[in-house]
């Protein structure tokens, strides 16, 4: 399959709506509520930033499904080579979305998208960091970031090493929302707390970026971990990573990764020790919006790599294709 701009932009964007949504849910309930336990914060700072984070969440999960519905829609004129409206008409895209994994994995994240929205009024009140919330909404995040692992090549491969590729897949793709896509509500925490020091703001601004540092280095390390896991399914060899398309933009992707963890990294041993200094807290939150825009190209690589053929183009047998969508795997 030729590139396609179309399908590489819309793939990019519901990759990051999708990392969005998860990352809400993750600071919200592994970062910000326990911060706000540990400060004296004032409940009118608590709800602005709980607004924030449901305006945030919506939005993300919206354009999550209209680009996935884009998503399948493109595969089907790509694959027919006919207009949107004939895929439509001839029950081509709904054929896709019924009897292909792509569009199995597309149903059961729909699904997951319907009861995130439903708990988004949650967000807005205390009750949402009960335990019985927590657990269900970290589940229902991670689901619906790792379950895009099942929507590409990786879910197709038979036997032992299929199903642990997948699961590389799953986890990289949790590990991505949990650091990248938590970025953005805590550079706006941050920006939300700094003006209301006198209210507590400080302090959960403070505790925040403190139990963030340690959700980042778990993330940085999973990640690390998955991406080198599926480079050996995807590339296998140095000679593949320098000599073909795909190995060197690969290479992109990591040297953006480096790029990343270089600041993160700055954050954790510069900056949150020196948290009680206003300009520190000031600089974290540009060093994460910094993180955050190095973390979407990762994404728009990404969804360029999705539709290239793979170094190791010999991963998947070809008697075991149909099952999933051509040349549409996650990374």
């Amino acid at each position: 399959m030729d590139l396609d701009p179309v399908l590489i932009g819309i793939r990019a964007v519901h990759f990051a709506a999708t990392v969005l949504v998860a990352g809400a849910v993750f600071f919200r309930l592994l970062v910000f509520e326990p911060a706000l336990r540990m400060s004296d914060a004032a409940p009118s700072l608590a709800a602005a930033v709980r607004a924030w984070q449901a305006r945030l969440m919506g939005l993300a999960l919206a354009v999550a499904v209209v680009t996935g519905i884009a998503w399948l829609v493109r595969l089907a004129v790509d694959i027919r080579q006919e207009s949107a409206a004939e895929v439509l008409a001839d029950g081509t895209a709904w054929a896709m979305l019924v009897d292909t994994q792509f569009g199995h994995a597309w149903i059961a994240r729909l699904v997951i998208a319907a009861i995130l929205a439903a708990w988004i009024p949650v967000v807005l009140a205390r009750a949402g960091d009960a335990p019985r919330w927590r657990w269900a909404s970290l589940g229902l995040a991670a689901g619906f970031a790792g379950l895009l692992a099942w929507a590409g090549h990786s879910g197709a491969n038979p036997g032992g090493m299929g199903g642990l590729q997948v699961a590389l897949d799953a986890v990289h793709l949790i590990a991505a929302g949990a650091w990248v896509g938590a970025l953005v509500p805590l550079a706006a925490l941050l920006a939300l707390a700094r003006p209301a020091a006198e209210r507590g703001g400080g302090l959960l601004g403070v505790a925040a970026a403190r139990r963030f540092s340690w959700l980042g280095v778990i993330g940085v390390g999973t990640l690390l971990a998955t991406g080198l896991g599926n480079s050996l399914f995807l590339v296998g060899s140095v000679e593949a990573l320098l000599d073909t398309g795909y190995g060197r933009l690969l290479v992109l992707k990591i040297a953006l990764f480096v790029a990343m963890v270089a600041i993160a990294a700055v954050n954790r041993f510069r900056m949150v020790p020196r948290l009680a200094d206003a300009d520190a807290v000031q600089q974290l939150q540009r060093n994460s919006l910094a993180e955050a825009l190095l973390g979407f190209g990762v994404v728009a690589v990404v969804a360029v790599l999705g539709i290239m053929e793979p170094a190791m183009h010999d991963v998947m047998p070809m008697d075991h294709m149909d099952d999933a969508m051509p040349m549409d795997h996650v990374h």
